[in-house]
């Protein structure tokens, strides 16, 4: 009769430990999500402070090396959230951004390769792009969709002066 109860004891309690499991499994995954969401959004808000030329340079040195666009960290649809913001970089006219945002653009994950040691040539010299055409090119559509696609749209000009709109447009 023990053997028995004993018996019962640890099929329940192994049922209970599985059913525990289950939660802490489920429970770590969204808490896994939420982190994403929380990682992307941080990111985006950094890339969203036209402040300080020092912010978007440091983020951009931290996207080359922590989220090439072809790692597996971040989804496609993080990567055209952050591709949205980091884009315009380029009218500030400052080529220290312009230079690492086309390194993030055109490595691949472990590449170190930038861009100020390219040829100018010609259009074909000193760089591969089927990395750009295969990969990057689709998120980059994709950023430059939902930027269009915005009700208001915030410009960033490279003097910070006023336009005659502010700097919104509706």
């Amino acid at each position: 009769m023990d053997s028995i109860n004993a018996k019962e004891i640890a099929e329940a309690n192994l049922k209970q430990m599985q059913s525990d499991w289950e939660f802490l499994r489920k429970k770590v995954g969204l808490l896994q999500e939420q982190a994403d969401e929380s990682k992307v959004a941080a990111l985006c808000a950094v890339a969203d402070d036209t402040g300080s030329p020092l912010v978007q340079r440091y983020l951009l040195d931290f996207l080359v090396s922590a989220f090439p666009l072809d790692s597996t960290n971040l989804t496609d649809e993080d990567f055209v959230q952050l591709l949205r913001r980091c884009l315009f970089v380029v009218l500030r006219r400052d080529m220290s951004l312009n230079r690492r945002l086309h390194t993030w653009l055109i490595n691949r994950s472990g590449e170190t390769r930038g861009v100020s040691g390219l040829s100018l040539g010609g259009p074909d010299d000193g760089i591969e792009l089927s990395f750009f055409k295969e990969r990057v090119l689709g998120l980059v559509h994709g950023a430059l969709e939902q930027y269009l696609s915005l009700d208001m749209i915030e410009t960033p000009f490279a003097n910070h002066q006023q336009s005659i709109w502010g700097d919104r447009k509706e």
